[in-house]
C-alpha cells in the first residue's frame, strides 16, 4: 500500500504517510504534560502512526488556556522531553503544534480583557469583541511563535507546526471579514498574508534550516465574505516560500454553518481542497476530514488527491488503525462513526476526551487488575450496552455468551441510524460483533433469557441489558391507532400521514422530525445528476434537497428545541429544522389527541394543530423483564445500559465499560 511507504517532509523521513492532526484533549488542566498524555499517545505511536502532532499549545498568554498543553515557558519543557523521548522509543515522529486563538480566546482566561486579533470585531465563536493589536503586539507575537519554536526542538521533537486553520489567529489576519486594518498588516491580500509569513520565516529562522516546520491550513473558511479555497491555497504558496515544508489541510472555521468533521459530510469530503493545494505548492499535502478507511486513504494517495493522510478521531477510536490497515486487517479497525458525543462535545463541556464507540478513550493510564479467575457470564440483550459488556469482559478473559431475543442484534441503533446525518451508527453493530467474537465471546440471536434458561447455564455473572421502552404520554386520545412512537417510525413500521406532529423536541424527537421531513426529498445522487448536467437550476435542486412531501411540527415543553444533542452537532439539527420548513412550537403541551388533531396548551392559549400522525417522542424508561426471573439467582447480576438509567448510546456504553472493565 502507499499509505505505508516513506515519505520526507523536509529533513525528516517518516516511515508511513499517516498524521495524527494536534487535538485537544482536556488531559492537561495544568498545562504540565503528564501520564495521561503520555499514555494515551503512546498507543497511537505504538499502533503504527508516522507523524503524530500535539497541542495546540499557546504560544503566550495570551493565546490560549491554561488547560491547554503549555509551552511558552522552559518549566514545561521536561515533560515536553519525556514525551518526545517515549514516542521514538515507540518509533513515531512527533511534533508540536503552535496555538494562538485571537479572538476565539475567551476574555473569561485573561482575565476579563479583550482578546487580541487583527482587528476589532465581534467574535463568531465567544460573541464577544476583541482588540486590534498594535505593530508592538504584532511583533512581540511573531517573536513568541520563534521563541516557542525553540522550545520545541529543545525538548527533542522532530517538527513543529503553525496553525493556520479553523479561525484562529494567522486566519483573522488572512480574512477580509476579520482584517479592517489600513497599515502593512491589512487591505491587499498580501498585506493580509503578511502576519502568517511572518510567523513562518521568524519559526524557520529559530529553528534552522533543517528542522521541519509544517502548516495545519484552512483549505477553505466556509464563513461568508472570508477566504475560499482559492485564497487560502495562495496562501499556502506564500507559506512554503517563507520555509513551510508541509501542509496540514482541513476544512473551515469554527463559527462555519457548514459542517465540518461530523456525519453530515461525506467521507472524504473535503480531499478536494488538499488537491487544490497540492497544485499550488511542491511539499506534501495532508487531505483530513472523515477519511475513515484504509480503502478510502488508500484511493486519494494514489489517484494524487494528497501525499499523506490526516487521521484525527480514527485514531481516537483505534490506536491500531495503521497496523491493522498495513497487516490487511481493516475489518478488524474499530472505525470512528462521527458523532463527536464523546470528543468533541466533551471538549466543549470542559470534560476529558472519550469516544462512544471504544469507551478505553482517556483511561490508557489506568492500570487494570488481571481477574484472579475466569467467569462464565450471560449477557441478556445484543445491544450496544450488551455488545461492549461482552467485549470488555471477553477481552479480560471471561467466558462469555450474549442471547438476543430478537433474530438480529443491534437494539435501537439500525433505528438510530435511519435518521438523517446517523447513517455512521448502522456500523456499530457489525464493529462490535466483530470486536466481541474477535475475544472470544458467543453470540446467539433469537434467544429469550429466562428463569429455566439462567439455570440450564449456571453462570457465575449475569449482565442484563435489556435496554428501554417508550414512555406514553399520560392524555386523552393516546390510545388511538395514528399514535406512534420514534422507533417505530424510523424503522418505517408505521405509514405517515401528510400532517405529522412530533411530540418532545429533544435528541429523539428532532431526529424523527427530520425524518419525516426528509419523505419525497431527492437524493444526493439525483441532486448530482441535475447539476451536473445543468438540468435544473441549483436553487431549485436545493429546494427538492431540503423539502419533502411531509408537513411536520414539533412540539416542545422547554423554551428550545434539541435537549441531549451536543453542541457540536445540535447547531446542524436547528439549521435543518429551518431549511425543511419544520414548524416548531415551544413552552407548550399536549392537552388531548382527537380526530381534529393535537390540542395544545400554549403560552398563548389552547391551539388544535391537524395530524394525521403523531409521534410520541417523550422519553424512554428502563426496561428490565428479567427481575422476577433472576429471583433467587446466587450469582452476580450486574444492569448496564438503559436497563439500568436511561441516556443515550454513548451513556449505555460507558456505563457497561466502567461497570465491568474490572471484573
Amino acid at each position: 500500500m502507499l499509505l505505508f511507504t516513506p515519505i520526507k517532509v523536509g529533513s525528516l523521513t517518516l516511515k508511513n504517510r499517516i498524521v495524527m492532526p494536534a487535538m485537544h484533549l482536556n488531559f492537561t488542566m495544568d498545562g504540565f504534560v503528564n501520564k495521561k498524555l503520555i499514555e494515551f499517545y503512546r498507543l497511537r505511536a505504538r499502533g503504527g502512526c508516522g507523524l503524530i502532532q500535539i497541542g495546540g499549545c499557546p504560544v503566550d498568554r495570551n493565546a490560549g488556556a491554561e488547560f491547554m498543553i503549555g509551552l511558552n515557558d522552559e518549566k514545561y519543557l521536561p515533560g515536553l522531553k519525556e514525551f518526545s523521548s517515549v514516542m521514538h522509543t515507540e518509533g513515531a515522529a512527533c511534533g508540536v503544534q503552535l496555538y494562538h486563538a485571537g479572538r476565539y480566546t475567551y476574555s473569561f482566561f485573561l482575565n476579563g480583557e479583550k482578546a487580541p486579533s487583527a482587528s476589532e470585531t465581534l467574535s463568531g465563536l465567544t460573541r464577544e469583541m476583541s482588540r486590534e493589536m498594535s505593530l508592538q503586539d504584532i511583533r512581540d507575537t511573531i517573536e513568541d511563535f520563534a521563541l516557542s519554536a525553540v522550545r520545541v526542538k529543545e525538548a527533542g521533537f522532530d517538527v513543529v507546526e503553525v496553525i493556520a486553520s479553523a479561525g484562529y489567529l494567522v486566519n483573522q489576519f488572512l480574512s477580509p471579514l476579520t482584517n479592517l486594518r489600513t497599515d502593512e498588516y491589512g487591505g491587499s491580500f498580501e498585506n493580509r498574508a503578511r502576519f502568517g509569513v511572518e510567523v513562518i520565516q521568524a519559526v524557520r529562522k529559530a529553528v534552522g534550516p533543517d528542522f521541519p516546520v509544517t502548516v495545519r491550513l484552512a483549505g477553505h473558511d466556509f464563513v461568508p465574505e472570508s477566504n475560499t479555497n482559492k485564497e487560502n491555497r495562495a496562501f499556502a504558496g506564500l507559506l512554503e516560500e517563507a520555509g513551510a515544508q508541509m501542509f496540514n489541510v482541513t476544512g473551515g472555521w469554527h463559527e462555519s454553518r457548514v459542517p465540518q468533521i461530523t456525519n453530515a459530510l461525506p467521507r472524504g469530503g473535503y480531499a478536494y481542497l488538499a488537491r487544490n493545494v497540492k497544485r499550488e505548492v511542491g511539499v506534501p499535502v495532508a487531505a483530513a476530514n472523515r477519511i475513515h478507511t484504509p480503502e478510502l486513504a488508500e484511493r486519494l494517495l494514489e489517484e494524487g488527491w494528497c501525499d499523506m493522510i490526516s487521521l484525527g478521531r480514527p485514531l481516537i477510536t483505534d490506536p491500531e488503525w495503521p497496523n491493522k490497515a498495513m497487516e490487511g486487517r481493516s475489518e478488524d479497525i474499530v472505525r470512528c462513526i462521527s458523532c463527536n458525543q464523546e470528543c468533541l462535545d466533551n471538549i466543549f463541556q470542559m470534560k476529558q476526551l472519550g469516544c462512544l464507540m471504544n469507551p478505553e478513550v482517556g483511561h490508557e493510564d489506568e492500570e487494570l487488575p488481571a481477574p484472579e479467575n475466569s467467569k462464565t457470564v450471560l449477557v441478556a440483550g445484543g445491544g450496544p450496552s450488551g455488545l461492549m459488556a461482552a467485549i470488555v469482559l471477553a477481552k479480560r478473559g471471561h467466558d462469555v455468551t450474549v442471547l438476543e431475543k430478537e433474530e438480529r442484534i443491534g437494539g435501537q441503533i439500525y433505528a438510530a441510524s435511519s435518521a438523517p446525518n446517523k447513517d455512521e451508527f448502522f456500523n456499530m453493530i457489525p464493529i462490535y460483533r466483530r470486536q466481541a467474537e474477535l475475544f472470544g465471546a458467543k453470540i446467539e440471536t433469537g434467544v429469550e433469557v429466562t428463569a429455566d434458561l439462567i439455570r440450564k447455564h449456571d453462570p457465575d455473572v449475569v449482565v442484563v441489558a435489556t435496554g428501554s421502552r417508550p414512555i406514553r404520554l399520560p392524555v386523552e386520545g393516546v390510545e388511538r391507532s395514528n399514535v406512534v412512537f420514534p422507533l417505530e417510525v424510523l424503522e418505517e413500521k408505521v405509514p405517515l400521514g401528510d400532517r405529522v406532529v412530533v411530540i418532545g423536541g429533544g435528541a429523539t424527537g428532532v431526529d424523527t422530525a427530520l425524518f419525516a421531513a426528509s419523505v419525497g426529498t431527492i437524493s444526493d445522487t439525483t441532486a448530482a445528476f441535475l447539476l451536473k448536467h445543468r438540468a435544473e437550476d441549483p436553487d431549485v435542486i436545493r429546494e427538492h434537497l431540503w423539502k419533502g412531501h411531509k408537513d411536520v411540527t414539533i412540539v416542545e415543553m422547554d423554551a428550545k428545541l434539541g435537549r441531549g444533542i451536543g453542541k457540536s452537532t445540535k447547531w446542524i439539527a436547528l439549521k435543518e429544522i429551518k431549511e425543511m420548513g419544520i414548524q416548531t412550537i415551544v413552552r407548550t403541551k399536549a392537552a388531548k389527541i382527537d380526530d381534529e388533531g393535537v390540542h395544545l396548551e400554549t403560552p398563548d392559549g389552547p391551539l388544535v394543530v391537524p395530524a394525521d400522525t403523531i409521534i410520541m417522542a417523550v422519553g424512554v424508561t428502563s426496561h428490565n423483564p428479567l427481575k422476577d426471573a433472576l429471583d433467587g439467582f446466587a450469582g452476580t447480576v450486574i444492569p448496564v445500559g438503559d436497563s439500568d438509567r436511561t441516556g443515550n448510546a454513548a451513556a449505555a456504553i460507558r456505563d457497561a465499560y466502567m461497570k465491568l472493565r474490572e471484573l
